[in-house]
């Protein structure tokens, strides 16, 4: 368990390779299930295949959800479980087994939400450790608010029905998790006033996926304003393809996060 800011505590879960080595990268994973529902549990296969796979620790952060908590708990304590991390120059980190300077975010749907939120607070309060972010699938901007006159958002009709969250589905997690909607970039960082200077990244999205099109409007302003950005589109694959588990482009997708985790985790 760890604090946050108001003095409630969080569960974290560790995940570490069986032989790991000193000094290893920390994942730090914000799981996916709209601010409402998920737990460790969600990406649970995907930590442990990282953390054997890259030697880096995996760690996964319980946040409080919607609609016992709504927004912006889970923007505030996926942030303070970094800071927690990053604490008492690195102990924290270092008593997990893990380099507080070698930090990837990584988070899906939800979660990759979270994670480019933290991203840009971590900028923004002059956090240094993260050294990359991993965005899965991930919700960048309330659709109310979605810039259609400067992005492509035809995803939404497209696949409203075509996945497991489908547009109704996503309505409602909006509605518990921030039942007054409003343009805060801690719930839509498509809408931020910048996004310079943020880690490298990598982008997943999936052709069939609501998503899909916020998923590509982020990967294109993050390049726009120079930060270092890989964008993989998986065509005609739905939201959370990777529980697919013997699909060969669920295999290409795992080939690929640890490839990009192991280029920071040496």
């Amino acid at each position: 368990m760890i604090p946050t800011r108001d003095g409630a505590e969080i569960e974290i879960k560790l995940y570490t390779a069986k032989n790991k080595r000193p000094g290893s990268a920390m994942v730090l994973r914000y799981h996916g299930g709209g601010w409402v529902v998920g737990g460790h549990c969600t990406e649970h296969s995907e930590n442990l295949m990282i953390a054997g796979w890259t030697n880096s620790v995996v760690v996964s952060v319980d946040y409080r959800q919607a609609p016992e908590h709504k927004f912006p708990y889970a923007a505030n304590d996926c942030f303070d479980a970094l800071k927690w991390v990053g604490d008492r120059c690195g102990k924290n980190a270092a008593s997990l087994g893990a380099d507080a300077s070698k930090i990837i975010l990584n988070g899906s749907s939800a979660g990759g939400n979270l994670a480019s939120v933290v991203a840009i607070m971590a900028r923004d309060e002059g956090f240094q450790g993260i050294v990359a972010q991993i965005l899965t699938f991930p919700v960048t901007c309330h659709p109310k608010f979605f810039p259609k006159e400067a992005y492509e958002m035809g995803s939404y009709q497209q696949n409203s029905n075509d996945s497991v969250v489908t547009a109704a589905r996503m309505e409602w997690f909006w509605d518990m998790y921030m039942p007054e909607p409003t343009t805060d970039w801690r719930s839509s960082p498509l809408l931020a006033q910048s996004l310079k200077n943020l880690p490298p990244t990598l982008i997943i999205a999936a052709g069939c996926d609501i998503h899909r099109d916020e998923a590509i409007a982020y990967a294109e302003r993050l390049q726009n304003e120079g930060v270092d950005t890989q964008l993989k589109i998986y065509k005609g694959m739905p939201h959370c393809f990777y529980m697919l588990q013997t699909h060969p482009q669920t295999k290409d997708y795992y080939k690929r996060i640890v490839e990009f985790v192991g280029n920071f985790s040496s």
